[in-house]
Protein backbone atom coordinates (compact mmCIF):
# COMPACT_ATOMS: atom_id res chain seq x y z
CA UNK A 1 0.00 0.00 0.00
CA UNK A 2 2.70 2.66 0.73
CA UNK A 3 4.32 1.75 -2.90
CA UNK A 4 0.79 2.38 -4.32
CA UNK A 5 0.36 5.94 -2.26
CA UNK A 6 3.77 6.87 -3.02
CA UNK A 7 3.50 5.97 -6.72
CA UNK A 8 -0.56 7.39 -7.67
CA UNK A 9 -0.63 9.08 -10.99
CA UNK A 10 -3.06 11.35 -9.56
CA UNK A 11 -1.00 12.51 -6.45
CA UNK A 12 -0.41 10.49 -3.53
CA UNK A 13 1.93 10.97 -0.56
CA UNK A 14 5.57 12.30 -0.92
CA UNK A 15 6.52 9.88 1.84
CA UNK A 16 5.09 7.09 4.23
CA UNK A 17 6.14 5.54 7.34
CA UNK A 18 4.69 2.28 7.43
CA UNK A 19 5.96 -1.14 9.33
CA UNK A 20 6.92 -4.61 7.43
CA UNK A 21 5.52 -6.66 9.86
CA UNK A 22 3.03 -6.98 12.93
CA UNK A 23 2.77 -4.23 15.20
CA UNK A 24 0.69 -3.35 17.74
CA UNK A 25 -1.53 -0.49 18.64
CA UNK A 26 -0.12 0.84 21.78
CA UNK A 27 3.58 1.09 21.13
CA UNK A 28 2.35 2.45 17.31
CA UNK A 29 0.61 5.50 19.30
CA UNK A 30 3.81 6.15 21.17
CA UNK A 31 5.98 5.88 18.32
CA UNK A 32 3.31 8.01 16.56
CA UNK A 33 3.95 10.63 18.93
CA UNK A 34 7.55 10.16 18.81
CA UNK A 35 7.55 11.49 15.69
CA UNK A 36 5.20 14.41 15.72
CA UNK A 37 6.91 15.72 18.23
CA UNK A 38 10.65 15.26 16.82
CA UNK A 39 9.10 16.87 13.70
CA UNK A 40 7.74 19.88 15.16
CA UNK A 41 10.73 20.76 17.82
CA UNK A 42 12.36 24.38 17.09
CA UNK A 43 15.22 22.54 15.17
CA UNK A 44 13.70 21.64 11.20
CA UNK A 45 14.35 18.20 11.21
CA UNK A 46 14.02 15.48 8.03
CA UNK A 47 11.46 13.05 7.60
CA UNK A 48 14.47 10.40 7.94
CA UNK A 49 15.71 12.44 11.56
CA UNK A 50 12.28 12.53 13.03
CA UNK A 51 11.88 8.90 12.76
CA UNK A 52 15.37 7.97 13.58
CA UNK A 53 15.33 10.44 17.02
CA UNK A 54 11.70 9.14 17.75
CA UNK A 55 13.06 5.49 17.64
CA UNK A 56 16.29 6.33 19.76
CA UNK A 57 14.47 7.73 22.14
CA UNK A 58 12.72 4.29 22.59
CA UNK A 59 14.75 2.27 23.00
CA UNK A 60 15.77 0.59 26.13
CA UNK A 61 13.20 3.13 28.09
CA UNK A 62 13.11 1.36 31.42
CA UNK A 63 16.95 1.30 32.65
CA UNK A 64 15.87 -1.21 35.39
CA UNK A 65 15.02 -4.28 32.54
CA UNK A 66 16.83 -2.75 29.66
CA UNK A 67 14.55 -4.36 26.74
CA UNK A 68 14.39 -2.76 23.23
CA UNK A 69 11.17 -1.73 21.38
CA UNK A 70 11.38 -3.66 19.10
CA UNK A 71 7.79 -2.93 17.64
CA UNK A 72 9.23 0.20 16.33
CA UNK A 73 12.49 -1.55 14.57
CA UNK A 74 9.79 -2.67 12.02
CA UNK A 75 8.72 1.16 10.64
CA UNK A 76 10.44 2.20 8.22
CA UNK A 77 10.35 5.25 6.09
CA UNK A 78 9.38 5.17 2.50
CA UNK A 79 10.19 8.50 0.72
CA UNK A 80 13.39 11.24 0.12
CA UNK A 81 15.27 10.81 3.83
CA UNK A 82 16.26 14.30 3.66
CA UNK A 83 13.18 15.79 2.84
CA UNK A 84 11.56 18.43 5.42
CA UNK A 85 8.35 19.38 5.78
CA UNK A 86 7.32 23.09 4.24
CA UNK A 87 6.90 25.02 8.30
CA UNK A 88 6.59 28.96 8.02
CA UNK A 89 9.53 30.49 9.34
CA UNK A 90 8.34 33.39 11.35
CA UNK A 91 5.60 32.77 13.94
CA UNK A 92 2.23 35.44 14.05
CA UNK A 93 1.36 37.17 17.59
CA UNK A 94 -1.60 37.85 18.62
CA UNK A 95 -1.71 41.39 20.13
CA UNK A 96 -5.26 41.31 20.67
CA UNK A 97 -7.76 38.61 20.69
CA UNK A 98 -10.97 37.67 22.38
CA UNK A 99 -10.51 34.46 25.00
CA UNK A 100 -14.65 33.69 24.24
CA UNK A 101 -16.92 33.87 21.24
CA UNK A 102 -20.74 34.99 21.16
CA UNK A 103 -23.24 33.75 18.53
CA UNK A 104 -23.70 37.67 16.97
CA UNK A 105 -21.23 39.62 18.05
CA UNK A 106 -18.76 41.06 16.58
CA UNK A 107 -15.17 40.16 17.28
CA UNK A 108 -11.94 42.22 16.41
CA UNK A 109 -8.57 40.21 16.22
CA UNK A 110 -4.97 41.94 15.99
CA UNK A 111 -1.81 41.26 15.48
CA UNK A 112 1.87 41.07 14.05
CA UNK A 113 4.06 39.13 12.35
CA UNK A 114 7.14 38.44 14.51
CA UNK A 115 10.96 38.01 13.10
CA UNK A 116 13.37 35.43 15.13
CA UNK A 117 14.28 37.99 17.63
CA UNK A 118 11.19 38.77 18.62
CA UNK A 119 10.71 42.06 17.12
CA UNK A 120 8.23 42.86 14.32
CA UNK A 121 8.40 41.56 10.74
CA UNK A 122 8.33 45.26 8.66
CA UNK A 123 7.10 44.21 6.04
CA UNK A 124 3.37 43.85 3.93
CA UNK A 125 1.36 40.83 2.98
CA UNK A 126 -1.32 39.38 3.24
CA UNK A 127 -2.84 36.77 6.29
CA UNK A 128 -5.21 34.08 5.24
CA UNK A 129 -8.00 33.54 8.05
CA UNK A 130 -9.46 30.91 9.41
CA UNK A 131 -12.04 29.98 12.57
CA UNK A 132 -13.33 26.79 13.46
CA UNK A 133 -15.46 25.84 15.97
CA UNK A 134 -15.18 23.21 18.89
CA UNK A 135 -13.94 20.19 17.78
CA UNK A 136 -16.87 17.36 17.28
CA UNK A 137 -16.98 13.93 17.96
CA UNK A 138 -17.49 10.68 15.80
CA UNK A 139 -18.20 7.21 16.67
CA UNK A 140 -16.99 4.58 13.72
CA UNK A 141 -17.78 0.96 15.36
CA UNK A 142 -17.58 1.98 18.67
CA UNK A 143 -14.32 3.94 18.54
CA UNK A 144 -15.00 7.53 19.48
CA UNK A 145 -12.95 10.45 17.44
CA UNK A 146 -12.28 13.98 17.58
CA UNK A 147 -13.19 16.18 14.14
CA UNK A 148 -12.41 19.60 13.35
CA UNK A 149 -15.11 21.78 14.07
CA UNK A 150 -17.48 23.39 11.82
CA UNK A 151 -15.73 26.68 9.64
CA UNK A 152 -17.09 29.88 11.48
CA UNK A 153 -15.06 32.24 9.20
CA UNK A 154 -13.05 32.50 6.32
CA UNK A 155 -11.35 35.44 4.86
CA UNK A 156 -8.43 37.39 4.22
CA UNK A 157 -6.63 40.58 5.96
CA UNK A 158 -4.07 42.65 4.84
CA UNK A 159 -1.00 42.96 6.20
CA UNK A 160 0.97 46.01 6.74
CA UNK A 161 4.44 46.86 8.05
CA UNK A 162 4.04 43.60 9.81
CA UNK A 163 0.47 44.23 11.90
CA UNK A 164 -2.65 43.44 11.04
CA UNK A 165 -6.61 43.56 12.26
CA UNK A 166 -9.74 41.41 11.24
CA UNK A 167 -13.12 41.47 12.49
CA UNK A 168 -15.81 38.68 12.36
CA UNK A 169 -19.36 37.43 12.71
CA UNK A 170 -19.97 34.14 15.06
CA UNK A 171 -23.03 33.16 13.57
CA UNK A 172 -26.15 31.61 14.90
CA UNK A 173 -25.19 28.08 14.23
CA UNK A 174 -22.23 27.62 16.50
CA UNK A 175 -21.57 25.00 19.23
CA UNK A 176 -22.83 26.78 22.51
CA UNK A 177 -21.14 26.17 25.68
CA UNK A 178 -17.91 24.63 24.17
CA UNK A 179 -14.58 25.47 24.65
CA UNK A 180 -12.20 24.61 21.84
CA UNK A 181 -12.89 27.02 18.94
CA UNK A 182 -9.67 27.82 17.43
CA UNK A 183 -8.41 31.53 15.13
CA UNK A 184 -5.99 29.69 12.78
CA UNK A 185 -3.62 32.50 10.77
CA UNK A 186 -1.44 31.88 7.77
CA UNK A 187 0.72 34.95 6.46
CA UNK A 188 2.25 35.43 3.25
CA UNK A 189 5.37 37.83 3.37
CA UNK A 190 6.93 38.26 0.09
CA UNK A 191 9.70 35.13 0.07
CA UNK A 192 8.80 34.03 3.50
CA UNK A 193 5.92 33.09 5.57
CA UNK A 194 4.18 32.79 9.32
CA UNK A 195 1.68 31.00 11.60
CA UNK A 196 -0.30 31.67 14.06
CA UNK A 197 -3.11 29.63 16.42
CA UNK A 198 -5.16 30.91 19.25
CA UNK A 199 -6.89 27.57 20.28
CA UNK A 200 -9.54 26.62 23.45
CA UNK A 201 -11.72 29.44 23.14
CA UNK A 202 -14.10 29.55 24.85
CA UNK A 203 -18.44 29.87 22.71
CA UNK A 204 -20.39 31.39 25.18
CA UNK A 205 -24.10 30.34 25.53
CA UNK A 206 -25.56 33.86 25.12
CA UNK A 207 -26.56 35.17 22.03
CA UNK A 208 -25.77 39.39 21.22
CA UNK A 209 -28.81 41.37 20.11
CA UNK A 210 -28.92 41.98 16.25
CA UNK A 211 -31.18 44.54 14.03
CA UNK A 212 -30.30 42.06 10.66
CA UNK A 213 -33.22 40.38 9.58
CA UNK A 214 -32.85 40.33 5.43
CA UNK A 215 -30.94 37.64 4.03
CA UNK A 216 -27.49 38.22 1.89
CA UNK A 217 -28.01 40.35 -1.18
CA UNK A 218 -26.84 37.97 -4.25
CA UNK A 219 -25.25 38.86 -7.40
CA UNK A 220 -24.26 36.40 -9.83
CA UNK A 221 -22.19 36.26 -13.15
CA UNK A 222 -20.04 33.83 -15.69
CA UNK A 223 -16.11 35.09 -16.08
CA UNK A 224 -16.40 34.39 -19.71
CA UNK A 225 -19.21 36.85 -19.78
CA UNK A 226 -19.11 39.52 -17.52
CA UNK A 227 -21.96 40.95 -18.94
CA UNK A 228 -24.18 37.95 -18.73
CA UNK A 229 -27.84 38.40 -17.73
CA UNK A 230 -30.46 35.74 -17.32
CA UNK A 231 -31.60 33.32 -21.10
CA UNK A 232 -27.65 34.28 -22.22
CA UNK A 233 -25.86 31.70 -23.57
CA UNK A 234 -23.35 29.55 -21.32
CA UNK A 235 -20.75 26.43 -21.80
CA UNK A 236 -19.50 23.63 -20.01
CA UNK A 237 -16.36 24.72 -18.38
CA UNK A 238 -17.67 28.18 -17.90
CA UNK A 239 -17.30 29.45 -14.59
CA UNK A 240 -20.29 31.12 -12.51
CA UNK A 241 -19.22 33.91 -9.79
CA UNK A 242 -21.45 34.40 -7.32
CA UNK A 243 -20.69 37.86 -4.87
CA UNK A 244 -22.71 37.23 -1.41
CA UNK A 245 -23.10 40.84 0.60
CA UNK A 246 -24.37 40.78 4.17
CA UNK A 247 -24.13 43.39 7.18
CA UNK A 248 -23.67 40.31 9.56
CA UNK A 249 -21.78 37.95 7.36
CA UNK A 250 -22.09 34.88 5.41
CA UNK A 251 -22.84 31.31 7.26
CA UNK A 252 -20.50 29.24 6.35
CA UNK A 253 -21.18 26.62 9.58
CA UNK A 254 -22.41 24.08 7.65
CA UNK A 255 -25.22 23.78 9.80
CA UNK A 256 -27.99 21.57 7.52
CA UNK A 257 -29.72 23.55 5.31
CA UNK A 258 -27.83 26.27 6.06
CA UNK A 259 -25.12 26.54 3.54
CA UNK A 260 -24.34 27.85 -0.26
CA UNK A 261 -26.27 25.64 -2.60
CA UNK A 262 -26.90 25.88 -6.58
CA UNK A 263 -30.19 24.01 -7.40
CA UNK A 264 -29.68 23.34 -10.89
CA UNK A 265 -33.34 22.77 -13.03
CA UNK A 266 -34.94 22.25 -9.21
CA UNK A 267 -33.88 19.28 -8.58
CA UNK A 268 -32.91 19.41 -4.97
CA UNK A 269 -31.81 16.19 -5.08
CA UNK A 270 -28.66 17.04 -6.83
CA UNK A 271 -28.59 20.42 -4.83
CA UNK A 272 -24.97 21.53 -4.71
CA UNK A 273 -22.94 22.71 -1.97
CA UNK A 274 -21.11 25.32 -2.73
CA UNK A 275 -19.90 26.87 1.04
CA UNK A 276 -16.49 25.73 0.80
CA UNK A 277 -15.68 27.24 -2.28
CA UNK A 278 -16.71 30.53 -0.42
CA UNK A 279 -14.28 33.01 1.46
CA UNK A 280 -14.81 36.91 2.56
CA UNK A 281 -13.07 39.84 0.70
CA UNK A 282 -10.36 40.92 2.25
CA UNK A 283 -10.40 43.21 5.14
CA UNK A 284 -14.43 42.89 5.28
CA UNK A 285 -16.47 40.20 6.44
CA UNK A 286 -19.70 41.38 4.64
CA UNK A 287 -19.08 40.55 1.42
CA UNK A 288 -17.08 37.47 -0.63
CA UNK A 289 -17.34 35.79 -3.50
CA UNK A 290 -16.60 32.09 -4.94
CA UNK A 291 -16.06 30.85 -8.47
CA UNK A 292 -17.93 27.27 -9.45
CA UNK A 293 -16.94 25.57 -12.66
CA UNK A 294 -20.05 24.89 -14.69
CA UNK A 295 -20.64 21.03 -15.68
CA UNK A 296 -21.96 18.11 -17.19
CA UNK A 297 -25.00 20.02 -19.01
CA UNK A 298 -26.70 19.05 -21.73
CA UNK A 299 -27.13 21.17 -24.65
CA UNK A 300 -30.35 23.61 -23.72
CA UNK A 301 -32.26 25.80 -21.73
CA UNK A 302 -31.98 25.50 -18.10
CA UNK A 303 -32.50 26.92 -14.84
CA UNK A 304 -30.29 27.88 -11.81
CA UNK A 305 -30.90 28.16 -7.75
CA UNK A 306 -28.78 30.21 -5.93
CA UNK A 307 -29.66 30.19 -2.42
CA UNK A 308 -27.70 31.30 0.77
CA UNK A 309 -27.93 32.30 4.76
CA UNK A 310 -26.45 34.48 6.45
CA UNK A 311 -25.16 34.47 10.68
CA UNK A 312 -28.32 35.41 11.58
CA UNK A 313 -29.69 32.85 10.01
CA UNK A 314 -32.18 34.67 7.35
CA UNK A 315 -31.78 33.14 3.82
CA UNK A 316 -32.21 34.51 0.49
CA UNK A 317 -32.36 33.21 -3.19
CA UNK A 318 -32.09 34.34 -6.62
CA UNK A 319 -32.97 32.38 -9.81
CA UNK A 320 -31.72 32.73 -13.45
CA UNK A 321 -31.69 31.05 -16.43
CA UNK A 322 -29.34 30.07 -19.21
CA UNK A 323 -29.25 28.48 -22.17
CA UNK A 324 -26.41 26.15 -22.65
CA UNK A 325 -24.86 24.91 -25.96
CA UNK A 326 -21.59 23.00 -26.75
CA UNK A 327 -18.23 24.31 -27.63
CA UNK A 328 -17.55 25.54 -31.39
CA UNK A 329 -14.09 24.19 -32.38
CA UNK A 330 -11.81 27.00 -31.51
CA UNK A 331 -10.79 29.48 -33.73
CA UNK A 332 -10.21 32.56 -34.89
CA UNK A 333 -13.22 34.02 -37.18
CA UNK A 334 -13.65 36.79 -39.78
CA UNK A 335 -10.05 38.38 -38.77
CA UNK A 336 -9.67 41.71 -40.63
CA UNK A 337 -8.93 45.20 -40.05
CA UNK A 338 -10.39 48.79 -40.98
CA UNK A 339 -9.54 50.73 -42.64
CA UNK A 340 -7.13 48.77 -45.63
CA UNK A 341 -5.55 50.43 -47.11
CA UNK A 342 -4.24 52.28 -43.97
CA UNK A 343 -2.92 55.81 -43.52
CA UNK A 344 -2.57 56.97 -39.84
CA UNK A 345 -4.12 54.06 -37.80
CA UNK A 346 -6.26 50.61 -38.21
CA UNK A 347 -8.14 48.82 -35.69
CA UNK A 348 -8.18 44.67 -36.34
CA UNK A 349 -10.99 42.83 -35.15
CA UNK A 350 -11.92 39.21 -35.27
CA UNK A 351 -14.92 36.94 -33.31
CA UNK A 352 -13.55 34.53 -31.23
CA UNK A 353 -14.99 31.17 -30.49
CA UNK A 354 -14.46 30.57 -27.91
CA UNK A 355 -12.88 32.17 -24.90
CA UNK A 356 -9.23 32.64 -24.95
CA UNK A 357 -6.92 32.84 -22.30
CA UNK A 358 -4.27 34.47 -24.65
CA UNK A 359 -4.70 36.15 -28.01
CA UNK A 360 -1.61 38.06 -29.79
CA UNK A 361 -1.12 39.64 -33.41
CA UNK A 362 2.00 39.76 -34.96
CA UNK A 363 2.79 42.00 -38.25
CA UNK A 364 5.35 41.21 -40.67
CA UNK A 365 7.36 42.08 -43.73
CA UNK A 366 6.96 40.32 -46.61
CA UNK A 367 10.38 38.84 -45.94
CA UNK A 368 8.85 37.36 -42.87
CA UNK A 369 10.60 39.54 -40.64
CA UNK A 370 8.51 40.72 -37.33
CA UNK A 371 7.88 44.84 -36.51
CA UNK A 372 5.39 44.42 -34.64
CA UNK A 373 3.50 42.51 -31.61
CA UNK A 374 0.30 42.69 -29.57
CA UNK A 375 -0.64 40.45 -26.88
CA UNK A 376 -4.10 40.78 -24.74
CA UNK A 377 -4.98 38.58 -21.99
CA UNK A 378 -8.85 37.07 -21.13
CA UNK A 379 -10.13 37.51 -24.42
CA UNK A 380 -14.05 36.84 -23.74
CA UNK A 381 -15.79 34.65 -26.62
CA UNK A 382 -17.76 36.96 -28.84
CA UNK A 383 -16.72 40.18 -30.60
CA UNK A 384 -12.87 41.64 -30.46
CA UNK A 385 -11.58 44.52 -31.56
CA UNK A 386 -8.78 45.67 -29.25
CA UNK A 387 -6.18 46.23 -31.38
CA UNK A 388 -5.14 49.32 -33.00
CA UNK A 389 -0.99 49.61 -35.27
CA UNK A 390 -0.68 53.44 -36.05
CA UNK A 391 1.85 52.61 -38.56
CA UNK A 392 4.99 52.14 -36.28
CA UNK A 393 7.60 49.37 -35.80
CA UNK A 394 8.68 48.22 -32.48
CA UNK A 395 11.53 50.37 -32.07
CA UNK A 396 8.65 53.66 -32.94
CA UNK A 397 9.63 54.42 -36.53
CA UNK A 398 7.04 54.35 -39.04
CA UNK A 399 7.32 51.43 -41.62
CA UNK A 400 7.44 52.05 -45.55
CA UNK A 401 4.76 52.04 -47.77
CA UNK A 402 3.91 48.56 -48.92
CA UNK A 403 1.64 45.12 -48.09
CA UNK A 404 2.30 43.58 -44.78
CA UNK A 405 1.32 40.82 -43.49
CA UNK A 406 -0.34 39.93 -40.03
CA UNK A 407 -0.98 36.69 -37.89
CA UNK A 408 -3.18 35.96 -34.46
CA UNK A 409 -2.56 33.60 -32.87
CA UNK A 410 -5.04 32.38 -29.94
CA UNK A 411 -4.67 30.19 -26.57
CA UNK A 412 -8.23 28.24 -25.90
CA UNK A 413 -9.25 28.90 -22.44
CA UNK A 414 -10.52 25.40 -21.76
CA UNK A 415 -7.36 23.51 -23.24
CA UNK A 416 -6.72 22.56 -26.62
CA UNK A 417 -4.74 23.57 -29.64
CA UNK A 418 -3.38 26.87 -30.24
CA UNK A 419 -5.64 28.64 -33.67
CA UNK A 420 -3.99 31.22 -35.67
CA UNK A 421 -5.49 33.60 -38.91
CA UNK A 422 -3.29 35.81 -41.28
CA UNK A 423 -4.26 38.54 -43.07
CA UNK A 424 -2.72 41.93 -45.35
CA UNK A 425 -2.96 45.21 -44.35
CA UNK A 426 -1.23 47.78 -46.98
CA UNK A 427 0.36 50.83 -45.55
CA UNK A 428 0.31 54.04 -47.55
CA UNK A 429 2.20 57.26 -46.34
Amino acid sequence: MAEDMLSHPSGGAVAVVSATRQVYSTDNAIFNRGVYDALFEDDSLSMAEAVYLAKLRRQYVNPILPIPVTNDRTYLLFGDPCMKLGQPELDIEFTDCPDSLTALDKAKVEGRILSHNGATYVADGQLEIRVYDSDRQKTYRGIDYQVTGPTLYRGTAAIISGEFEFEFVTPLDVGYGGNGARILLYAQIGSTDAVGLADSLKVSDGVAPSTDSTGPEIKYSIKENRGFASGDVVHNNDHLIIVLTDPSGVNLSGALGHGITLTIDGQSENMINLTSMFSHDQDDFTTGSLEYILKDLKPGRHSFKIKTWDNANNSSSVEFAAEVKAFETPAIVDLLNYPNPMRNDTRFSCRLTQAMEKLSLEIFTLSGRRIKTFERYNAEIGYFDDIVWYGVDTDGDRVATGVYIYKATAVPVVGGEVVEAFGKVVVVN
